[in-house]
């Protein structure tokens, strides 16, 4: 509200879901609650991923659009990556592109994954003293366990990442 506009939040939906279609009603509910200028921009399935990168550099540019916000799942011909390093990272809500994720581990962090910040954020709120903990982190999804993993190391915690691969998780966690 400071540049003399109410904050816009741009929705991009590809295809047809139910599921998404609820999540998009609740944000955009949530959105406008806060005074937040909720826009979906609908985009067909076939959309190619030229057009669909083509569309973001505009909301990337516009000064209006002060934040975009990718749904998931988008169709299995276009990289979600791509996708999410074509948001420019002051507008990437989510926090997912990569400098945002590089941030991460530098500890300068503007945006970060909402899930992972909230989960770390949590456990601050529980009164425990995250340094020196041992911590195990099941699963490596650059959404939610990557972030998460970092977010504890930079409280000092002492972070064990466990994934498909891992032998023996259930002895890992108990170390924890």
């Amino acid at each position: 509200k400071t540049s003399g506009w109410d904050p816009k939040l741009i929705s991009i939906k590809v295809g047809e879901n139910p599921a998404v279609d609820l999540y998009i009603r609740n944000q955009r509910l949530k959105a406008e609650k806060i005074g937040i200028i909720f826009e979906e921009k609908e985009y067909p399935n076939d959309i190619s991923a030229n057009e669909l990168q083509a569309a973001i550099a505009n909301f990337n540019v516009d000064p209006k659009v002060t934040g975009i916000f990718l749904q998931r799942p988008v169709p299995k011909s276009i990289s979600i990556k791509t996708l999410q390093k074509a948001i420019h990272p002051l507008k990437d809500v989510e926090g997912m592109h990569p400098a945002s994720i590089g941030n991460i581990v530098y500890n300068e962090m503007e945006l970060g994954p909402c899930t992972a910040m909230a989960s770390v954020e949590l456990l601050r709120r529980t009164g425990q003293d995250l340094k020196g903990l041992e911590v195990v982190v099941i699963g490596h999804s650059e959404i939610v366990g990557k972030p998460i993993a970092f977010l504890l190391m930079a409280e000092g915690a002492t972070v064990t990442v466990c994934h498909h691969m891992t032998k023996n998780v259930a002895d890992h966690s108990r170390r924890a």
